[in-house]
């Protein structure tokens, strides 16, 4: 006979059921249940906050504009010197970089990165390389991600140097191959910045045409006429380049209608407006019309208007005050400027160059010296201090600004070529020939810096060693007038009186009127009389 279950108590049953319901969430199936709900919301919440986080770094690659500079092929006679497909690439970014620098504007250019500097992203444990996610989906959008690359072609079996050509491709929504001509008497350094033009002119050509501005106004006035002619986006850049061109060229009107060309463009052209109402401001003093002054004013107030807290205001209305004659005020405003911007030494030496031309050389150097403790390199601030120190005679503080601006660059090669060239000129030709030794140990093919070279040798009596240096000089410049004066100076220091003329003889026939032809007229007119007096003296019965 099967047992009846247990009865519960009425009072147990009821107590249970006047409980509250936060009593049975603490025993233990209440509080599993509500741990496995909890953990549940704060995963889903976590994968939400990821996934809002991933989302934008995913949107940020498939619209990136980054351009990819990939290896470059290098034949086998020239991987032998060194130039490896890796370090070709570097090399063009180099160039690049050096394009970017020339440029000196304040627009940002495109971002250009080696390939083997590119930093790339794979899931864990899975193989699977989220960049290559990336470029495939960006294949199938027709997102096409821009890419140089290139070979190297030699004229001949043994590839010389001097006539290697290269090729250059920038694949990206279309093909563009770049054809550059034989490096010839190029160095490494000015071939590679010659590609890097070639590649901006396609990747950013407003920045090609800003590195070109100084050096070649010509070709710069060129690609802006271009731009300007195809509504490019950067036509109010376009336009500023033109108007720097001329006023350069001391075209002021067409300076002024090339800035308001640009503002009429954008408005908000802060450089536009800045440089008209500099314009403007010199059109004045060459006019003698005071009126000009009043609207450059009114220019320089628009700038005020779109950027009131900036250094660039300041800056502009010192420029003003400076060509008015207001030496004080507009150094009160480069100062302020200075203190907007406290890592631009820029306003210190524009304040050091206005005094040193008003003849306040104490004051001009007091701020050359504040600009250099900014930045120990400036070459503003070291030609100022190097003017105001060579007119007292002070020659331990000129060596030691460029000794300390040198030594604040070690990878500079110029800082290093200036110093030696302090040096020489203080008779210190060992510690010459050592900061010379420097720059050629970062620029080994500067003719400037073998030649410097070479002179330290001869001043320290070295001649042979001397010799040996002007013939890897003429390595790199055949057919140099300078070159083989130096030579003849170094065969007479050796008493190879013979060999001097034969040498000095050769550089009066390829310069005639060069800057050296009287004295080695003089040494070959020297050395023939006293030939001719030793046979005489020869000839002479006893």
């Amino acid at each position: 006979m099967a047992r009846a279950p247990k009865a519960v108590p009425a009072t147990k049953a009821a107590a249970e059921q006047t409980r509250p319901r936060w009593w049975t969430r603490l025993s233990l199936p209440g509080v599993e249940t509500y741990s496995n709900s909890l953990r549940t919301v704060v995963i889903n919440l976590a994968l939400l906050v990821v996934l809002a986080m991933a989302l934008p770094l995913v949107a940020a690659q498939f619209a990136r504009d980054q351009i990819l500079i990939q290896s470059i092929s290098i034949p086998g006679g020239l991987q032998a010197t060194g130039l490896t497909p890796d370090v070709a690439a570097n090399r063009l970014w180099d160039g690049i970089q050096q394009i970017d620098v020339e440029a000196n504007s304040e627009k940002s250019s495109v971002n250009v990165l080696p390939e083997g500097k590119k930093v790339t992203f794979a899931i864990p444990d899975a193989g699977i390389s989220v960049d290559s996610l990336v470029f495939y989906a960006r294949q199938f959008f027709n997102l096409h991600e821009t890419v140089v690359s290139g070979e190297f072609r030699c004229s001949d079996a043994a590839c010389t140097p001097a006539g290697v050509s290269l090729r250059l491709r920038i694949y990206g929504a279309e093909l563009k191959v770049i054809e550059l001509p034989p490096m010839r008497s190029d160095t490494e350094a000015q071939y590679w910045r010659k590609a890097a033009a070639e590649v901006m002119a396609v990747l950013d050509p407003f920045t090609a045409l800003a590195a070109e501005a100084s050096a070649h106004p010509t070709n710069a006035a060129t690609i802006a006429r271009r731009l300007i002619l195809t509504n490019h986006p950067d036509a109010e850049w376009a336009h500023n380049i033109l108007g720097n061109i001329r006023r350069n060229a001391g075209d002021g009107e067409g300076a002024a209608a090339e800035y308001k060309a640009a503002v009429a463009i954008d408005d908000r052209f802060i450089i536009g407006w800045a440089n008209l109402a500099r314009v403007t401001s010199e059109l004045a003093t060459l006019k003698g019309d005071p009126t000009l002054h009043d609207e450059a004013l009114t220019y320089a107030d628009r700038v005020t208007e779109l950027d009131s807290e900036g250094p660039k205001e300041p800056e502009l209305r010192g420029d003003l005050a400076w060509e008015r004659g207001e030496m004080d005020a507009a150094r009160d405003f480069y100062l302020e400027a200075f203190r907007r911007d406290p890592l631009n030494e820029s306003y210190q030496n524009k304040v050091a160059i206005m005094l040193y031309g008003a003849n306040r050389f104490d004051e001009s150097a007091d701020m050359a010296r504040a600009a250099l403790e900014v930045n120990p390199g400036n070459e503003t601030s070291l030609v100022v201090l190097a003017k105001y120190y060579r007119d007292r005679n002070d020659t331990e503080n000129l060596n030691r600004i460029y000794r300390d601006a040198a030594e604040f660059q070690p990878e500079n090669a110029a800082a290093q070529a200036e110093h030696a060239g302090v040096l020489m000129e203080q008779h210190d030709f060992a510690g010459a020939l050592a900061r010379i030794d420097q720059a050629l140990l970062i620029d080994a093919k500067n003719l400037a810096y073998q030649l410097e070279r070479a002179a330290a040798l001869s001043r320290l009596e070295r001649y042979q060693d001397a010799l040996a240096q002007l013939d890897l000089a003429e390595a790199l410049s055949p057919n140099n007038p300078e070159i083989v004066y130096r030579r003849g100076n170094n065969l007479t220091g050796l008493a190879r009186y013979a060999e001097a003329t034969v040498v000095y003889q050769q550089y009066l026939a390829m310069a005639p009127q060069g800057e050296h032809a009287f004295m080695a007229e003089a040494f070959i007119r020297v050395v023939e009389e006293e030939a001719a007096a030793a046979a005489k003296a020869e000839a002479a019965p006893d």
